[in-house]
């Protein structure tokens, strides 16, 4: 009995601190993955080298990423390769959307949903140098 109460709270303990850890290394590469992402974005777009993106290098970007995610679908769901979604391609996009999200516990929701859009705020992406 005596083990018991030493082994148990000492195997909270440990799992406490390696979680701790987990999360902590997590975010880490979270934030270094953002920093990465931001400076591939100003990379391309940034075109007067000023590393602030202006209303219209802010544009191209956007524009860039809808086309990008445009052609993903297209890769992953145009099972007929025409270019464009029949009604039965986008009733599978639409269930593998869903099917994403679920794996991801509900993440990555529309915007203003956690994890979606413009992260529930109004103005658009901010720490890319507005003007």
């Amino acid at each position: 009995m005596r083990m018991t109460r030493t082994v148990l709270p000492s195997l909270f303990a440990i799992c406490a601190l390696g979680y701790a850890a987990s999360a902590a290394h997590a975010e880490e590469a979270q934030i270094d993955d953002r920093e990465s992402r931001r400076a591939a974005i100003l990379g391309e777009f940034d075109s007067d080298g000023d590393g602030r993106l202006s209303l219209e290098e802010r544009g191209a970007a956007r524009t860039a990423h809808r086309e990008d995610r445009r052609q993903g679908v297209l890769d992953r769901f145009d099972a007929d390769g025409d270019g464009q979604l029949t009604g039965d391609e986008r009733t599978a996009a639409r269930e593998g959307r869903a099917a994403r999200r679920a794996e991801n516990g509900g993440e990555g929701g529309g915007r203003g949903m956690p994890g979606g859009g413009r992260g529930g705020r109004r103005g658009g992406q901010r720490g890319f140098g507005q003007r």
